[in-house]
Formats: C-alpha cells, sequence, structure tokens
C-alpha cells in the first residue's frame, strides 16, 4: 500500500521498498534524518511498501530521511524529484542524483571503517561534508564527522557550519555526545553507572572494575554482529593479559536481559557482564555505535577509547613493555 502525500504540486518523489517476506504486514516509516519527524508510514505487502511524495509547504526537497521498522533503521533515502527503490542489500535508495550520489559514498565510508582507523574515519567524514555543503548531504556527513571529530576541536570547527545543520536535533544529539566523550577522554576518571547482575540484581560498574588492575570494558549487545565477530579476538586478548592481572568487563547496552543471557551462554562469555545498562553508557560517554571498548588502568583514569582491539591490543603491549 503506498503512502501518498499530496499538495500543490511542484515536485513528485517516488519510493519503492523491497523486503523480504517475513515482513509483511509490519508498517515502515519515512522519518527526516534531520529532525526525526515522521514524513510518512506505510505497510508492508507482497514484500513491499510505497511511497509518493509531493512537495508542498510542509515538504521542501530535497529532505533526507530514512527508513525504518520497528524503531530500527533499514535504510536511507533522499526525497528528491524522481523514481527511487530500495532491497534489503542496499544502505540507500538508488534511481535518483543525490541517492546515488550518497551510495556511492557511503560505499567509501564502509570502506574507511573497515581500516578502523577512527582519525581516518573522521577525516573522510570531514572532507566529504565540506565537499556537499552545497547540498542536503552535508547533514549525513557532518553527523559521521561529529561522532569521530576530536571532541576538543568541535566547536571551533562548527563555527561555520550552516544553522540548518548545527541547530538540527541530530546534530544537537551529537554535539552533546561530543562535549561528553571531551569529559570522558583518555586522562580522565572513568564514570559510574547503574545496571544489574545475571540475577537481575541492582549493581553498579564499579563492582567490576577493580583497584590496582587495569579494566578492559566492552560495551556490548546480543543484537550487535560485529560485538559478536569481535569476541574471539576479544577472548584472546583477555586471556593473553589475564596472568598479568587484566580484568574484562562485557556492559550489555540497549538489550532485554534474556537476550543478553543467550549471549553469554552461545559465545562463551565467562568474565564479569553488566546486564540492563541500557542507554546510560551512552549519556555518560558520548558514544554512538557499539562495540565501543574502553581501557581503564589502576588509578581509575581512562587509558584508551575510540579504537578497534588491534590498537587496543597496540596500548597494552605498550603498557607491559614500560613495566
Amino acid at each position: 500500500m503506498a503512502a501518498i502525500i499530496a499538495g500543490c504540486a511542484k515536485k513528485e518523489a517516488g519510493l519503492t521498498l523491497n523486503f523480504p517476506d517475513e515482513y509483511n504486514g509490519e508498517r515502515v516509516d519515512l522519518v527526516s534524518f534531520e529532525d526525526s519527524v515522521t514524513v510518512a508510514s506505510a505497510d508492508i505487502t507482497g514484500g513491499k511498501a510505497a511511497f509518493l511524495l509531493s512537495e508542498s509547504d510542509s515538504l521542501k526537497m530535497p529532505v533526507l530521511a530514512q527508513f525504518m521498522v520497528n524503531g530500527r533503521i533499514k535504510g536511507y533515502y533522499v526525497i528528491e524529484e524522481g523514481s527511487a527503490e530500495w532491497c534489503d542489500t542496499l544502505s540507500v535508495a538508488k534511481g535518483t542524483p543525490l541517492n546515488d550520489k550518497l551510495n556511492a559514498l557511503i560505499h567509501e565510508l564502509d570502506e574507511a571503517e573497515e581500516a578502523e582507523d577512527f582519525n581516518l574515519l573522521a577525516d573522510f567524514a570531514e572532507k566529504k561534508y565540506n565537499e556537499n555543503k552545497d547540498n542536503i548531504l552535508s547533514s549525513f556527513f557532518g553527523v559521521e564527522w561529529l561522532k569521530w571529530a576530536d571532541p576538543l576541536k568541535v566547536d571551533s570547527l562548527l563555527n561555520e557550519a550552516p544553522a540548518r545543520f548545527k541547530d538540527s536535533k541530530r546534530a544537537s544529539r551529537y554535539i552533546k555526545y561530543a562535549h561528553l566523550r571531551a569529559k570522558t577522554a583518555p586522562g580522565m576518571p572513568y564514570a559510574d553507572f547503574e545496571g544489574t547482575n545475571a540475577a537481575g540484581e541492582k549493581i553498579t560498574f564499579s563492582q567490576y572494575v577493580e583497584p590496582g588492575k587495569y579494566t578492559l570494558v566492552d560495551f556490548m549487545a546480543s543484537w550487535c554482529p560485529y560485538c559478536i565477530k569481535d569476541m574471539p579476538k576479544l577472548k584472546s586478548i583477555s586471556e593473553e593479559y589475564k596472568g598479568n592481572g587484566l580484568n574484562l568487563v562485557s556492559v550489555a547496552v540497549r538489550d532485554e536481559h534474556q537476550a543478553t543471557q543467550g549471549a553469554v551462554e552461545r559465545h562463551g562469555i565467562n568474565w564479569n557482564v553488566v546486564y540492563d545498562a541500557q542507554k546510560r553508557p551512552y549519556e555518560l560517554y558520548g558514544f554512538s555505535g557499539i562495540p565501543h571498548y574502553m581501557l581503564i588502568g589502576p588509578d581509575g583514569k581512562i587509558l584508551f577509547r575510540e579504537g578497534s582491539l588491534d590498537l587496543l591490543r597496540t596500548k597494552l603491549e605498550s603498557l607491559w613493555e614500560k613495566k
């Protein structure tokens, strides 16, 4: 069933979404990227959902949007004149100029992410943000840049950003997160928060941070494929440095208690786990994605953040070389 927004038509944007059959009967929401406002909704029938959007006083094209099912982002779509289509192997709809451009740029972004070099990611996102200041794609890459930028440079870099971007709801969120990252950067004390243990009893994260020891923290979730993919490497690091006094703690974020327990059992997690932390760590540490790794020193100060497990291993090697 197509969702149609009509008005004094100036331009029309059509979008067809193709879903696997298990999505039939679900509703898909088209939500503006900058301010999280629902633009339109449609039912998924026969593996398809369709939108036909007309430019009007309340909808000025182009608009960067994301389409969501059950609160989870399935992909991105630039609402602009023309017809676009999406299937679940794509990150972005295809078929119109800005959508095709965003598709190509996200492919480049994915390659930068695979390198697991966060400085490279920040540089790439800043470059693409500046290259697209004249179009709506700057909002996407501006947010990506905020996720990875040096938090101490964010305010100065934002001074020349257009008000449309820096005053948007989404950018404001990541500006806040950048400030939180500055407060919990290497050299700063770690921030405590509440969760539960396996039995569902209330605990604090600090109960698992042993004074005088190094503590490796793994922020994860049962639904996160990258967290599960990293698990063997995480176990290897734990085994390698456990004899040196390294303490490993996993923190389940935005996850249901039973789902976390299932992941613990399936993947043989035999170290301390903080359950039911939900979004509290995000609001303290300002990270935006998982897995997220952090190393806390014997004095309770953060030694490492914002890096891959390979970079973390290098950090551990340098620490033990100094001993």
